[in-house]
């Protein structure tokens, strides 16, 4: 699939070692235009939105934020957990700035489950609808997150 010149850009930005140590395409092998395709023709046959997920997120970051470094339960559903790094990460899309180090580990209570994400990752997932690259390690699958968020 032909990529414009822009998300060729975002996704040389996205390579390892360019941001991030790993980067944030993991092992996969298609470019950034079809990955972002394929991951919204799946949160579309799931029923749900980008924003849904992300409001989702964004929900257990805040309730967990106080806690820092302790877990905080969260709708009696969830034991979140937020830890905060020293720095901040550039978004691979120009001029959308730097986000915080922070990490947000979450964990079903009923199930055991658990996902972790970042601040960066939030966004993404809400402005762009870009969940990672297979393979990668902070890849959250959509289906995986209407089922872990009871979406």
């Amino acid at each position: 699939m032909k990529q414009d010149p822009q998300l060729q850009r975002v996704e040389a930005r996205m390579k390892p070692g360019v941001l991030t140590r790993d980067g944030f395409l993991g092992s996969d092998r298609r470019g950034l235009a079809e990955i972002l395709l394929a991951d919204e023709a799946e949160v579309n046959r799931l029923g749900i939105d980008h924003r849904q997920i992300a409001d989702r997120l964004r929900r257990l970051l805040e309730q967990g934020l106080p806690g820092l470094g302790t877990e905080v339960e969260v709708d009696g559903t969830f034991l979140v957990s937020v830890d905060d790094a020293r720095g901040r990460l550039p978004s691979p899309w120009p001029g959308e700035g730097t986000f915080p180090k922070t990490n947000i580990y979450a964990r079903r209570i009923d199930t055991g489950e658990e996902i972790a994400y970042t601040v960066l990752q939030l966004h993404l997932i809400e402005v762009h609808g870009f969940y990672q690259g297979r393979e990668s390690p902070f890849r959250l699958e959509p289906a995986a997150l209407r089922e872990f968020l009871r979406l």
